[in-house]
C-alpha cells in the first residue's frame, strides 16, 4: 500500500484518496498504517496525511447488534470471574 500511494502522492493528479477497508476491519489498524515505518524507515506519513476516518454502521441493526455484544461481554466477564474461583474438583492423586 506504502508504494502505490507514494506513486499516487507523486504523480500529483489528485488532492484525496480514500482508502476503504474491509467490512469487518477495525479503523484503528489502518490509522496506524500511517504511522507504520518500512525496512528503510519510510512511512506511509511521508508521502500522505490521514485527514478523516468514517465508519458506517448499520442502522437498522445497530441496537440489536450492541445488545447481543454486551450480552456476549456479561457471558465472558462471567467466565473470568468462574476462572478465578479455586477448582472445586481438584483432581485426586493416587
Amino acid at each position: 500500500m506504502l508504494d502505490e500511494i507514494s506513486r499516487l502522492a507523486k504523480d500529483g493528479k489528485y488532492d484525496y484518496l480514500v482508502i476503504e477497508s474491509t467490512g469487518i476491519s477495525e479503523p484503528l489498524p489502518v490509522a496506524e498504517t500511517f504511522t507504520f515505518a518500512d525496512e528503510d524507515g519510510v512511512s506511509l506519513s511521508n508521502v500522505a496525511a490521514l485527514d478523516t476516518m468514517v465508519t458506517v454502521v448499520d442502522a437498522l441493526n445497530f441496537l440489536k447488534d450492541c445488545d447481543e455484544a454486551k450480552q456476549l461481554q456479561d457471558v465472558l466477564k462471567g467466565k473470568e470471574m468462574w476462572a478465578k474461583l479455586p477448582d472445586p474438583f481438584p483432581s485426586w492423586e493416587h
